[in-house]
């Protein structure tokens, strides 16, 4: 409650004046109301607008699709003010999209929703975060099939397939380095140093929705690293500087660019006409990493090769033990019954 004073003496025939000067100080208290009664999806979209210029044009179309696709459209519903959201509204939200999204996918989703709310507390709109305290549940999300990790040995077999199509090159420097799919495309002739033998890891190019997305710049500051050029890899770009008709170490003959989702597609239907296993391209990635690992290398040493920002995130989600070094494994456990 709010107590101020009319500044009218209470005495006869002022009581019109009272009322008068009474309804200017409510006009005075509703202008001077907080914005925390925005709309929260309102809130949302202003919050997305001034991360315009803040982050990577590709964290910004991620913000962006998440926001459009899922966050405005359940709570635009509700009208909810951005000071009426509490953590049982969040919950809500969330036991509602676990219908629909895996767990990582609503980790994100948090991510963003919580980065909203410290900016209104940033800016002295609220005082708490509801996000906070929300409770992530179990997704129901269900996966009916691990993906296909490729071993070394299947790799080299696979490559035999593809020799001298586009994809060959492709493959080869991505399960060799542990490459992310938009490092690949983004790496130019400027970053091959082959005087002292490098390649430098500085550019991306990706694609959100209908846009590709170029930029100097890494997913994290791990990510931009260096890596040696062996005698196989040396033989590769060399050819490649034969034909090369542009700033990008793997484009068109006609000089254009591939567009990123090509790598995809195009081994997809590799496995497919071979009678191969299934994958998605990204598991290169985690192939290189398990063959790393099954190498004995330390998680540290394969967290800088292939850029985690976190060893954590190489230590949990991506070392995958195959099944020949699980029989290795086994063969060196104590026989109980010798």
């Amino acid at each position: 409650t709010i107590w101020r004073s009319t500044g009218i003496k209470a005495i006869k025939g002022n009581k019109r004046k009272a009322q008068a000067r009474l309804e200017e100080i409510r006009q005075e208290l509703q202008n001077d109301e907080p914005q925390s009664n925005i709309l929260f999806t309102d809130y949302c979209n202003q919050w997305l607008e001034s991360k315009k210029d803040t982050v990577r044009e590709v964290s910004y179309r991620e913000y962006s699709q998440k926001l459009n696709s899922v966050i405005i459209p359940y709570f635009v519903k509700k009208k909810f003010a951005l000071s009426e959201i509490k953590v049982a509204d969040i919950d809500k939200f969330f036991k509602e999209q676990s219908k629909s999204y895996a767990s990582s996918s609503l980790k994100g989703l948090k991510a963003i929703i919580s980065n909203i709310f410290n900016e209104a507390i940033r800016t002295g709109l609220l005082k708490n975060n509801p996000c906070q305290y929300a409770v992530i549940p179990k997704s129901k999300v269900i996966i009916t099939e691990d993906k296909k990790v490729y071993t070394a040995e299947e790799i080299k077999h696979i490559l035999t397939l593809c020799e001298g199509k586009p994809i060959h090159d492709m493959i080869l420097i991505t399960f060799k380095y542990g490459l992310r799919r938009e490092e690949m495309f983004g790496l130019r002739w400027k970053d091959v140093d082959f005087t002292n033998k490098i390649i430098h890891i500085r550019n991306t190019v990706t694609v959100n929705g209908k846009f590709k997305i170029e930029s100097e710049t890494t997913k994290t500051s791990k990510s931009k690293r260096d890596y040696p050029i062996d005698s196989e890899m040396l033989e590769v770009l060399q050819k490649g500087m034969d034909y090369k008709n542009g700033d990008k170490v793997f484009l068109k003959q006609d000089g254009s660019e591939y567009h990123p989702d090509y790598a995809r597609q195009a081994f997809k239907n590799l496995l497919e006409k071979n009678g191969l296993p299934d994958t998605s391209w990204h598991y290169l990635r985690h192939g290189c990493i398990s063959y790393m690992h099954s190498e004995n290398i330390s998680d540290k040493d394969i967290a800088d090769w292939v850029g985690h920002e976190d060893i954590r995130t190489t230590m949990n989600i991506y070392t995958t033990v195959d099944f020949e070094r699980k029989k290795s494994i086994l063969d060196s456990t104590i026989k109980l019954c010798a």
